[in-house]
Order: structure tokens, then sequence, then C-alpha cells
């Protein structure tokens, strides 16, 4: 059959006419099922078909429910709209999506400071290191290291402490403070690459020529590459007293005055070449060598403008451990990588590429200093450990001034 009027109206406001009817409770809790039959029309009164009164039980249709307004935006609700239009695709993105990107629009962004951080300390780095070899000019090319180490070093021990760096200042009137001379030769430290064990407040004599020796010197590639002292101190004395053959690259010199005939012949290929120094007795008596004062007091200007380099070095590594609440090494590791495009190192170029990138110019000059302090060993590449040991900051433990 058809349904009435009314039931064809209220099913147009979206409810289920008939089962509200059939399956509905009464106010007294009772079933109100209709009969399986057809519904000719709705019950208007309790008395519409001849039912006695005494049997009649009032009903309740129910109304269609109106469709309210919608409620005026508040700021929250408009900067929650704003969240899902900014960190999700679309509206329907979980609370969990949303999240997650922002997190990583965050974790983008952090990086990001941190990388700009690290390459301004790198810059910097590059400049200190410009003013202490301008100091280094001062100095003569024929400096003995030997002698340096004789004048310092006054009771022999074959190294050279952080006291007597400081009465080695207080002789000539300077006020280079104690502290920033162990904060030097902490720093005369890192820049010693073989020197494995490092003594806090103690230099070797690999150290001091690290001091004194000009970065693209012969003499600073010579104690770099020494793994100790001894053969530091051979390989210089080679260096000035013996010539290398052109043909294999082995040192020699003449045992006899070349005033008559320069032409030797190496030993070992044959080559015969011009060599006009003289063999030496073969012991070396590098106690016997002195600075003169004139010498020594461009020195204790080196001393002082290298103190104040490596105090600015420290503040440096202090500003970048303070970057973020993880570990510093963890933000090395993030910027490392940034440098290196993932690799487990990175070249010059790589270097050249990540200042370009953050508008930071350097000279070829500071450039190259900045490369020699992290690899001064003629390597094609800088790796992690080379990276991180000279951005890290000085723990308490390498601090032996109070």
């Amino acid at each position: 059959g058809q349904a009435s009027p009314t039931a064809r109206s209220l099913a147009m406001l979206g409810h289920d006419v008939g089962k509200d009817w059939r399956r509905g409770q009464s106010p007294a809790g009772r079933s109100t099922r209709a009969s399986t039959g057809e519904v000719k029309s709705m019950p208007c009164s309790p008395n519409v078909r001849g039912v006695p009164t005494q049997y009649t039980r009032s009903t309740s249709i129910p109304t269609a429910k109106t469709v309210s307004s919608p409620s005026p935006l508040t700021p929250n609700t408009r900067a929650a709209v704003h969240r899902d239009l900014v960190f999700g695709d679309s509206l329907n993105d979980t609370a969990a999506d949303r999240l997650a990107t922002a997190r990583a629009m965050e974790g983008s962004v952090r990086q990001e400071t941190n990388v700009k951080a690290v390459m301004c300390v790198l810059k910097h780095q590059a400049e200190l290191d410009l003013d202490v070899e301008e100091a280094k000019s001062a100095l003569p090319c024929t400096i003995s290291l030997e002698g340096l180490m004789n004048s310092l070093d006054r009771f022999r021990k074959g190294f050279v402490t952080d006291t007597e760096l400081w009465r080695f200042t207080q002789d000539f009137g300077a006020a280079t403070p104690f502290g920033s001379l162990c904060t030097l030769v902490h720093e005369l430290q890192l820049r010693t690459p073989r020197d494995n064990s490092p003594i806090p407040g103690h230099l070797s004599m690999r150290s001091m020529g690290i001091l004194i020796f000009p970065v693209q010197s012969k003499e600073f590639d010579i104690v770099a590459n020494a793994r100790t002292d001894h053969d530091a101190m051979s390989e210089l004395y080679l260096h000035r007293r013996a010539e290398p053959c052109p043909g294999c690259g082995v040192r020699v010199q003449r045992d006899t005055d070349a005033a008559s005939c320069p032409d030797v012949e190496c030993p070992l290929c044959n080559t015969k070449f011009q060599c006009h120094v003289v063999e030496s007795d073969g012991v070396v008596h590098w106690e016997e060598h002195a600075v003169p004062n004139s010498v020594q007091f461009h020195v204790h200007r080196l001393l002082d403008v290298a103190a104040r380099a490596a105090e600015e070095f420290e503040k440096g590594r202090k500003k970048l451990a303070s970057l973020s609440r993880r570990d510093v090494l963890s933000t090395l590791s993030d910027v490392f990588s940034f440098i290196a495009e993932g690799r487990l190192s990175f070249t010059m170029g790589d270097l050249r590429r990540a200042f370009a990138d953050h508008d930071i110019s350097l000279s070829d000059k500071e450039f190259r200093l900045l490369w020699r302090r992290y690899q001064p060993l003629h390597f094609p590449d800088i790796g992690f450990s080379d990276f991180a040991t000279q951005l890290r900051q000085r723990s308490a433990a390498a601090a032996p001034c109070s």
C-alpha cells in the first residue's frame, strides 16, 4: 500500500517512521509493535478505530530534528583550521599525522640553524688562524726548534709545561693570563695529529713546532707527521743538512768539502746531481742550540697572540655546545652529514659548497689554513673524528688550571 502523507513528510526529514512507530516504547515501558499488516494511516487519537478506551494507550511520535545554525568561529577554531591547512594535506589528516609533520618541519629548521652556527664558527677559526700565521711571520725562517726548547725547558725534561710558558712571557713583561696559556697548550695538542696520548699541561717538541712553524712550510709538515719527538728532530736535521735526490727523493750529503767538485751520485738510484751540504759528525746536539733575545721577544709576542686566539676557539666550542638540548656530537653529526652530503667524509669542494650555500665568504688563504687545521696530514678528505675533535668543548679533565 501507499504510506500516508504524514509518513511521507516525516520520511523526507530523515526519519524512519516505520521503525520509530513499530519498535518504539510507550511511557509505561510496554512494546508498541504494530501489526505487520499494511498501515493505512497514522493514529490521531485513542478512539480512531473504535478501540475501547480502557485498552487505549498514549503514544509519542518523535518530531523531526531541526538543523542548527553553525557556531561562530573563535580564535581557537581559526587556529585549528590554520594548522590543518599548513601541516596536513587535507582537513581529514589525523592529529598524529599533523604532529609528525610539524616535528619534521621543526627538526629541519633546527638543523638549518645548527649548520649556520657551525659554519660561522669555522669562519671565525679561519680568521684566528690567519692572525696567528701573521704573528709567525715575524720569526726568522732559520729559527731553531731545538734552541727554543732549550730556552723554555730549563730542567731538560724533554717537554715544556704551561707554567714555563707563563714564566717566559713574564720575563718580557707580558700580561698574558695563565689560564689563556693553559688553553693554548690544549689547542696545540689538538693540532698535533700524531700525539695520541698528550699529557695535560705538557707540550712536546712537535707541538712547539706546530706553534712556531708556518703552516705552509716544510718544517710544519715534518713535525705534524712525526710520531715521536726524536723522529721530528732527525727529520729536521736532514731537512737542514741534506739535499734530496732528484731521482728517488732520498736526502744525501757530502762527506768532504764541495768547493772543488759539487757533483755527487745517489747511492740508491745512481742519479748524479750537485750537492753543497757537507756531512757533520752525525750527532744531534740540540741542547747546544740557543735562540737570541731578539728572536725570543717575537716568540713571546706569538705566544700572546696564540693564547688569545685559543680563548676565542674555546668560546666558539662552548657556543656550539649550547645550540640544542641534545648531545653536541649529535649536532655535529647532523652538520657533518650536511657538508658531506651523507658520505663518510667530505672534500675541499664540499666545504666550499657549504660556505657558499650560507653566503659565507673566506679568502683563499683563510680557507687553506682552515683545511690544514682539520686535515694536517695532506689527506684529500676529512672524516667525522677529525671534524668533531676541533669543535668539541674542552672537558674538565683536560683542563689542568683551576
